[in-house]
């Protein structure tokens, strides 16, 4: 199983891989089908994240190598 930021699931398992919202939902509903607890309480340990938004710089292509170099630099010269 991933997920991306869009929101998008891909399952693997039982079948060739696909991203499909009502396959999602049913294996779901079909996980829940065997659990005595309801879906907040599943969930309940499941810790706490954070989603920042995406940020989109634009750079001309005559660029954006000369700025992926310096980045590279920038963070190699601090350990990172």
């Amino acid at each position: 199983m991933a997920g991306e930021m869009s929101g998008h699931i891909f399952f693997k398992h039982r079948w060739f891989g696909f991203d499909d919202a009502i396959y999602t939902s049913a294996r779901l509903l079909e996980l829940l089908s065997h659990e005595s607890r309801t879906l907040s309480q599943v969930l309940a340990d499941v810790p706490h994240t954070f989603v920042t938004p995406e940020t989109r710089v634009d750079c001309p292509d005559e660029v954006k190598f000369q700025v992926v170099e310096a980045m590279v630099q920038y963070y190699k010269a601090r350990g990172v």
